[in-house]
């Protein structure tokens, strides 16, 4: 198979299972899978089973799957990087220079009794009107430095700096506040304003007041008051399989198809009628069969075989000649009429074996007859060796050499015995019109 061929399977297959399609190219197709898809292909059992016990609602995985591995990955690292956060992840760019993992908010003295500043970290730094003042914010992190004496001060990202037997905490999406004290010194200044929280800085004395940027609601919690930084979003996970030839994830896409379709009910999509009417279907039992001829060497034939419930024909190779040239649908169509069957369905599948035993009697089996002689033949040497070795063996040694013997001859006699295996592949009935099922 190439690689058109695997994408047809591939989208024919979630087609079936009703999957829903994320995304769509070339290279590969993400998609959010059905119940029934899912429970096939993520082997989530454990999962399935409590979801069924409890009742609770299902979620199924997203998944993509890659027909082309070089060109996905090459479209992959060709996508430029959007939006802000960390470097390194999908729609995030990279930190720009001195903004590495943390953010030092540094407020310098303001003359006493005059007015106060303000800076916001977004992602850069401003400076305040002394010059002193800076601000700035790092990859989803920010830390307070303050040289206070008596102050402590413990930053978000988690880096702490002790002077003295007090101390105040800044987590991400708070703000500390740093005044000018007396002698150049700095000290805490007023609690910045917030709802219901405090009031405004007392007047008369400079205040300069760094808010760093965070999540609404992760300033009170465990999380944000010990690591500093709380994600707000759960990025899903979605797994990425390379779909090629001989893969595994192909593999186990060709078994689910073989296990869950073994056997369908189809209906041709009906077309116009010469009078008008109702057109009448006819009801064709189709089997294919596999036909394996097999001794040292195998050769293996399908047969696609069908026989109208109502009228008893028997037609070869139903699906390349009948099938494939007709449009079917798994719904029953409006506005047709059945034809009654004839053949009960077990007389119909006696009929197809019977006409696939004919069809190998017809063969010509000089194949069976040389693999014959070559049985003979295997069979005389192992005799002839192990004829030998028993006569000369201790009797101590007879029992396993003659267990030996035994295990050979069954093996010779299953590879070079000549034999015909015939099998179902799979089966279904086609509802087809009746004058087309007849052309």
């Amino acid at each position: 198979m190439n690689a058109e061929q695997i994408r047809s399977f591939v989208h024919a297959y979630l087609e079936a299972y009703q999957c829903d399609i994320v995304e769509k190219a070339p290279t590969h197709v993400t998609v959010k899978l059905s119940v029934e898809a899912d429970k096939e292909l993520t082997n989530r059992a454990y999962y399935w089973g409590f979801v069924e016990r409890t009742g609770a609602p299902a979620e199924t995985m997203t998944m993509t799957f890659v027909f082309d591995p070089p060109a996905y990955q090459a479209l992959k690292s060709a996508k430029p990087f959007s939006g802000g956060g960390r470097p390194g992840q999908p729609g995030q760019p990279a930190a720009g220079p001195g903004a590495q993992g943390s953010a030092a908010g540094l407020a310098s003295a303001a003359p006493a009794g005059g007015g106060s500043a303000s800076s916001a970290a977004a992602g850069g730094g401003a400076a305040g009107p002394t010059g002193g003042a800076a601000a700035t914010t790092g990859a989803g992190s920010a830390s307070g430095i303050g040289s206070a004496s008596g102050a402590g001060v413990v930053g978000a990202g988690g880096i702490a700096a002790r002077s003295g037997t007090s101390g105040a905490a800044v987590s991400s999406g708070t703000a500390a506040g740093y005044r000018s004290a007396p002698g150049g010194q700095m000290g805490p200044s007023a609690p910045a304003s917030r709802p219901g929280i405090g009031g405004p800085p007392a007047p008369g004395t400079g205040a300069v007041v760094s808010a760093v940027q965070g999540a609404p609601g992760t300033s009170d919690s465990i999380l944000g008051r010990y690591f500093g930084f709380v994600p707000t979003t759960v990025t899903a996970r979605v797994p990425t399989d390379d779909v090629t030839f001989g893969s595994r994830r192909l593999q186990q896409l060709f078994q689910s198809a073989k296990t869950r379709g073994r056997f369908v009910r189809m209906f041709e999509e009906p077309r116009e009628t010469a009078n008008g009417r109702a057109p009448a279907y006819e009801t064709w039992l189709h089997v294919n069969f596999k036909v394996e001829l097999v001794c040292d060497m195998k050769r293996s034939e399908v047969h696609s075989l069908a026989i109208g419930l109502a009228s008893g024909i028997i037609r070869e190779r139903f699906f390349e000649e009948e099938l494939l040239k007709r449009k079917l649908t798994a719904r029953l169509p409006d506005n047709i009429r059945l034809l009654p069957d004839v053949l009960p369905y077990g007389e119909a599948a006696a009929r197809l074996e019977a006409h696939v035993e004919q069809t190998v009697r017809s063969y010509d089996h000089r194949w069976a007859e040389l693999a014959g002689e070559h049985l003979r033949e295997e069979l005389e040497r192992i005799d002839a060796y192990y004829g030998t070795l028993l006569q000369n063996a201790d009797p101590e040694q007879k029992p396993d050499i003659e267990a030996q013997y035994d295990n050979r001859k069954r093996e010779i006699d299953w590879q070079y015995r000549p034999r015909i295996e015939v099998s179902v592949i799979n089966c279904g009935f086609f509802h087809l019109q009746a004058e087309a099922a007849q052309t």
